[in-house]
């Protein structure tokens, strides 16, 4: 018997091939793929910092948060 809601595989893999299909309308140039590389690398540190924030400190149930206890 099936749940009755989607799993959340089944949310995510919907999410990602609504959104690939998205990408792929809209093909980018080279210099622009140059330039996204260029601006992620100068943003890496932040942007791990904010997944960090998000995943383990405002989750109160991720198990790395030690302010959960």
């Amino acid at each position: 018997m099936h749940p009755p809601f989607p799993s959340i595989h089944g949310l995510r893999y919907w999410r990602f091939t609504s959104g690939l299909r998205a990408f792929l309308k809209e093909p980018i140039t080279l210099e622009q793929s140059r330039q996204m590389i260029e601006q992620r690398l100068e943003n890496r540190e932040r942007n791990l910092l904010t997944i960090l924030e998000r995943a383990v400190y405002e989750n109160k149930n991720s198990p790395f948060n030690c302010s959960a206890s």
